[in-house]
């Protein structure tokens, strides 16, 4: 009795101290919610901004990959990867599936070809203004020979890349910056940029602008594999002009 008696005497301090507690949580929930609704309401009106600044057009950017010696074998036939149409002139694409377009601001398409045959190519479009294009990954086209075996069309150590590149953002004005090789570079529409990379030694080496011409005939000549990198922002291109086709379509994020 004694002991139960104890026992109820401190009932009552530990249920201020609970309550108190449950009251300093309730509190501080309180507190945080009112600066994370704020947060929220702003992001969502600077979204809402944004996809109405783009909302009948997007920034379209087209990254181009060339290699002399990436093919390790002559295919016999090769339809398209993916089939994605661009036609830079009438401002327009042709994908399998038009994608929701809503909000986007860049469109990103690149291609890898080898002696005029293309063996890769992608296509992203981005709310956000940013896209990664994965340079440095593998390729592998499996087709058959004549005899009938599984042959690789695609020699990856023949193509020369520094890493990635990666679009960090897309300006209203058209403007893009990207960042590749560790090198920060900005294309305003219409601009493009390049360069010239060869496998010397096993060593990458960088081909000066000027001596390209007589460089890359001097590389082909004696066997050195030789890519060239190009990124070209295309300006501002009417998502009316993105149509449906009969190839698979992008990727929207």
């Amino acid at each position: 009795m004694v002991y139960r008696e104890r026992m109820l005497a401190r009932l009552p301090r530990r249920v201020g101290v609970s309550v108190f507690v449950s009251r300093l949580f309730s509190g501080g929930v309180r507190v945080l919610a009112i600066p994370l609704l704020t947060l929220f309401i702003g992001w969502s009106a600077l979204f809402a901004i944004h996809a109405y600044q783009y909302r009948e057009e997007f920034v379209f950017v087209t990254i181009e990959e060339s290699s002399s010696q990436a093919l390790a074998a002559l295919p016999l036939g090769l339809e398209r990867l993916t089939g994605v149409f661009v036609d830079c002139e009438k401002r327009c694409l042709e994908l399998e599936k038009k994608p929701r377009l809503w909000g986007v601001s860049l469109g990103a398409y690149y291609s890898a070809s080898s002696q005029g045959i293309e063996f890769e190519e992608s296509i992203d479009f981005s709310r956000g203004g940013k896209v990664t294009i994965p340079l440095g990954r593998p390729v592998s086209v499996p087709l058959r020979d004549l005899s009938g075996n599984i042959v690789e069309l695609v020699d990856n150590s023949a193509r020369v890349a520094r890493g990635d590149l990666v679009i960090e953002g897309t300006e209203r004005s058209g403007v893009v910056r990207f960042r590749y090789g560790g090198e920060c570079f900005s294309l305003a529409p219409g601009e493009s940029w390049a360069e010239l990379l060869a496998l010397v030694d096993g060593t990458v080496t960088e081909v000066d602008e000027e001596s390209w011409e007589g460089a890359v005939q001097e590389y082909l000549a004696s066997g050195v594999p030789v890519t060239r990198i190009a990124v070209c922002n295309r300006g501002f291109w009417p998502k009316a002009g993105v149509r449906a086709h009969d190839s698979r379509g992008g990727e929207v994020w």
